[in-house]
């Protein structure tokens, strides 16, 4: 599934402690730190250290912030 919403974490790799509780997402681009994900998974590799995440909905300014991570345009 393609979500519509695309973040890139800044400090660490998104997981399920360093994102929003309950969000739903899948990377989009394979950090570059573990190309391995890209070959296990079929993606481009990511220019970006943490890979480029999608998300399912919108996450909220304080979420952003709280987590650490930007919109990719």
């Amino acid at each position: 599934m393609v979500y519509p919403y695309k973040y890139r974490s800044l400090y660490r790799p998104p997981h399920f402690a360093a994102l929003p509780k309950g969000l739903v997402w899948d990377y989009v681009e394979a950090p570059a730190i573990d190309p391995m994900i890209a070959v296990r998974r079929g993606l481009p590799l990511s220019r970006h250290r943490f890979g480029v995440i999608a998300t399912e909905r919108m996450l909220t300014p304080e979420e952003l912030e709280s987590f650490d991570l930007v919109p990719h345009e």
